[in-house]
């Protein structure tokens, strides 16, 4: 019992010093007032906590006093209580809150068995007192007699005295067991839980940045009909004209409230992949209607549709077919093409829709 208090009080002393260095390096917590964190604080104050019940539990380890042990508990608890209530509720918290408990109640529970094999000698003590007034008239004549009373005497005071460590024995291993697989239990129970969250998080900021890139589209150049966008030794493109069209498609997902037919010209500057050449398709074009409601791809027959294209060559005329849920006089048409090492490019195209054309 011993040596488990003294090796569990040496991992808290030195959890303690890792939780902190940790704090101030990976997480980056400052543990300055200025403004309140009560968080910071309490994660502050727990770790103080956790680093005294380890101080003591070294030397309570040692030592058979009942007082010592229960004040040893009685700070891993308060440890436990201040991170559990006050602090974030992050990993190395998490920790200090399994370990500060699980240790709180080993210190706890050896601390009142102390005392309750104390108790279990001195009720020994005093029955074989009862028994010695008893059996002292009739053995008061006989030396042999009383030799044999102080054997027994002796006797029964060191029966109690095994008797009240063996129970201390059988209650303490029981609850040390049980503790420790129930400790092993929620450790693992939140190390997975907190991977989930972890890996959660990480997606959540993936999303977020990825929000955060395409809110920056707002930023990118803007051109209107007849003007080039171009994109030095990679690829150009230019819209010639966005048409109404009364044509639908008895095949097709939806009945659009309008359908605008798209036609523009790319050429190609130098844009070379593995996989194939240049080719700007209606996958690459989103387009956005007066309402900012985001169009379909529709699909229109008889339309000149865009060729891949090798370097030096250019496609004209190609033309794509979308779908709008609100009748527009204008739209926006947003580009975006993975040039050369699938490098990211975007940019906007201000359209009005011209008279029908037929197809």
């Amino acid at each position: 019992m011993k040596t488990i208090k003294l090796i569990m009080s040496m991992s808290v002393m030195f959890m303690s010093f890792i939780f902190l260095y940790r704090s101030m390096t990976v997480d980056g917590l400052v543990f300055t007032m200025e403004p309140f964190d009560l968080a910071v604080f309490s994660w502050l104050i727990g770790l103080i906590l956790f680093l005294i019940a380890g101080t003591m539990g070294v030397t309570a380890s040692q030592n058979d006093e009942r007082k010592i042990n229960l004040t040893t508990s009685y700070f891993f608890i308060a440890a436990a209580l201040v991170t559990l209530i006050f602090a974030q509720k992050t990993m190395p918290a998490i920790l200090l809150i399994i370990f500060s408990a699980f240790s709180g109640a080993l210190f706890l529970v050896g601390g009142l068995m102390m005392e309750a094999e104390a108790l279990d000698l001195n009720w020994y003590e005093k029955k074989s007192r009862e028994m010695s007034k008893k059996k002292r008239a009739q053995y008061q004549k006989s030396a042999r007699h009383q030799n044999s009373k102080k054997a027994m005497q002796n006797d029964t005071y060191l029966l109690g005295q095994a008797s009240g460590r063996k129970n201390g024995r059988k209650i303490i291993a029981p609850f040390f067991v049980t503790s420790l697989v129930v400790v092993i239990s929620v450790t693992a129970g939140l190390v997975s839980y907190f991977i989930d969250q972890d890996s959660t998080s990480q997606d959540y900021s993936d999303y977020n940045q990825v929000e955060e890139d395409y809110g920056q589209e707002e930023t990118v150049d803007v051109y209107e009909v007849g003007q080039t966008w171009t994109v030095e030794n990679d690829f150009s493109i230019s819209f010639t004209a966005a048409n109404e069209t009364s044509y639908r498609n008895e095949f097709a997902d939806f009945d659009p409230a309008q359908v605008v037919v798209l036609t523009y010209d790319y050429s190609n500057l130098g844009h070379e992949k593995d996989t194939m050449d240049l080719y700007i398709s209606a996958v690459n074009l989103y387009v956005l209607d007066e309402q900012d409601e985001w169009g379909e791809i529709y699909p229109v027959t008889e339309l000149k549709y865009p060729e891949e294209i090798a370097v030096g060559e250019t496609c004209t005329g190609a033309q794509e077919g979308f779908g709008l849920y609100n009748a527009s006089q204008e739209v926006w048409v947003y580009v975006e093409v993975y040039g050369n090492d699938y490098e990211y490019y975007a940019a906007y195209f201000w359209l009005p829709v011209q008279a029908e054309v037929d197809v």
